[in-house]
């Protein structure tokens, strides 16, 4: 250890790979140092033990260094504050992350603002949007930290990269977030940075899965692994954990498909991981549905829709209810099969509500995104699944009422938003650097923004289509999905 500086032994045991004995080192500093290094300890512990997947004990660390640096210079602080709000994220307490990261913000002001804490500030701020499925903030806030990246931390550009990639994928432009991914993973290479690569060779394996492009999955799922293996980042083992466990699903292989999906679930939850565990659950429930053990899967779906709504997020919990009500469709459809003459009618009826309260939820998304291009890709392929749902079981019910309110609410159309039509429309000043392909061109143009839904009557005397449904959703969800006007369609 450096008599001049003794944290040098563990930030060298930190590029080795070596976290636990980085850890080890700064651990001893922090607990034995009486001078100026106890609060750069501290940080470069807490900063260690995010790495390994300990998040609780690494926000409380960073707490207490923050103690430790009340006298010190603003720009410190607001590192130690991004720090510590993407430690939040990781555990789902994204209130506490926007709080720190704002604090972080209000900071970083003036002419001598330390450009790689601006980068990691905007970083974290689009990493809890991207958490909260709010992905027109997140492609907006990622649009910006590219910019802020380039002109202040060009050696971090991947991670910028993979934040625009992560925001449009959200939004269901996939070509685009493949390109951008790639552009990601080139970057880390470039700076050396293999962790980053790692995560960026997961969320590109994760697309592929989407895609049904298992082949080009594995190899990248199976490199990221050994990385997030070798260099002791667990959380991120079990996500990649996980994606392999959806491979062995299609190839029909449940047992080794489960026994992944376990694995990966102990290892969220071991690191704090709430919300990344909430969406194994759901394919654990799954696998409990199959195989005809419905009191399991429901009680597995109940525990993961906890999860997402008591932190906030209405849109996971809105998808949450649609598969669940997809695994009811299922049952149903058993049942009617096994015996015609009576249908499970009281199932069908929890499914249809369900569906269609998700369905509207994750329809009326689309209307907060910023231009149509967007709109039509939200809309084919992830709402319009949710409405083909609601469509499916409102026929099986012969629910003519819900049909009839369905059909109304799908050809609605939208209004534009005038209230930001004044607005002039802001990009990057920078689209002309030569090692970012033309596709950021179309990727953050400016769009005609819509107003939310408005209410449709559907009588004289003021039925509104889906009004309980909508009332429903609100209040499970926490988020308003229509808007004050009230359009007549008699």
């Amino acid at each position: 250890m450096s008599a001049a500086d003794p944290l040098a032994a563990g930030a060298d045991a930190y590029r080795r790979g070596d976290v636990t004995t980085a850890l080890q080192i700064f651990d001893e500093i922090a607990r034995t140092d009486a001078g100026g290094l106890r609060a750069r300890a501290l940080v470069d512990k807490a900063t260690m033990m995010d790495h390994l997947g300990d998040h609780h004990g690494a926000i409380a660390v960073y707490r207490d260094a923050l103690g430790a640096l009340a006298d010190d210079t603003d720009d410190v602080k607001a590192s130690v504050l991004v720090n510590l709000s993407q430690s939040l994220t990781d555990v789902g307490d994204l209130d506490g992350a926007f709080e720190a990261a704002t604090r972080a913000r209000g900071l970083l002001v003036g002419d001598g603002v330390v450009g790689d804490v601006l980068v990691a500030c905007y970083a974290s701020l689009t990493a809890i949007s991207i958490h909260r499925q709010h992905w027109a903030t997140a492609l907006e806030l990622a649009t910006e930290a590219l910019d802020v990246t380039m002109v202040h931390a060009p050696d971090r550009l991947g991670n910028a990269l993979q934040n625009i990639a992560v925001a449009n994928s959200g939004i269901g432009r996939w070509e685009l977030a493949e390109d951008f991914w790639r552009q990601a993973i080139d970057a880390f290479d470039e700076s050396g940075d293999a962790i980053g690569a790692a995560e960026t060779q997961y969320n590109l394996a994760a697309l592929y899965v989407r895609a049904g492009r298992t082949e080009d999955a594995e190899p990248l799922l199976n490199a990221c692994l050994t990385t997030f293996d070798r260099t002791g980042k667990h959380d991120r083992s079990a996500a990649a954990t996980k994606t392999l466990g959806v491979l062995a699903d299609a190839r029909g292989d449940a047992p080794r498909a489960k026994e992944l999906y376990q694995r990966s679930l102990e290892s969220f939850l071991a690191s704090g991981a709430i919300l990344d565990a909430a969406s194994v659950q759901t394919l654990l429930a799954t696998h409990a549905f199959a195989e005809g053990n419905l009191n399991e899967g429901e009680a597995i779906l109940a525990e993961a829709f906890s999860a997402a709504a008591s932190r906030g997020i209405g849109l996971l919990s809105a998808q949450i209810d649609f598969w669940h009500a997809t695994l009811l469709e299922a049952v149903v459809v058993d049942s009617a099969a096994r015996d015609p003459e009576h249908p499970d009618t009281a199932t069908l009826a929890r499914a249809l509500d369900l569906a269609v309260t998700a369905a509207v939820a994750i329809d009326a998304e689309r209307h907060s995104l910023a231009d149509g291009q967007q709109r039509d890709q939200w809309n084919r392929q992830v709402a319009a699944p949710s409405m083909q749902l609601a469509f499916r079981l409102a026929y099986l019910a012969q629910d003519a009422h819900v049909i009839a309110e369905l059909i109304e609410t799908q050809c609605a159309g939208a209004t534009l938003d005038r209230s930001t039509l004044a607005a002039e429309p802001t990009a990057p000043t920078s689209l002309a650097e030569p090692a970012l392909h033309s596709a950021i061109v179309g990727a953050l143009g400016s769009g005609l923004r819509v107003s939310p839904p408005p209410r449709l009557s559907m009588a004289w005397d003021g039925r509104i289509a889906l009004a309980r449904q909508t009332e429903a959703a609100q209040n499970r969800y926490g988020t308003t999905l229509r808007d004050d006007r009230v359009l007549p369609v008699w």
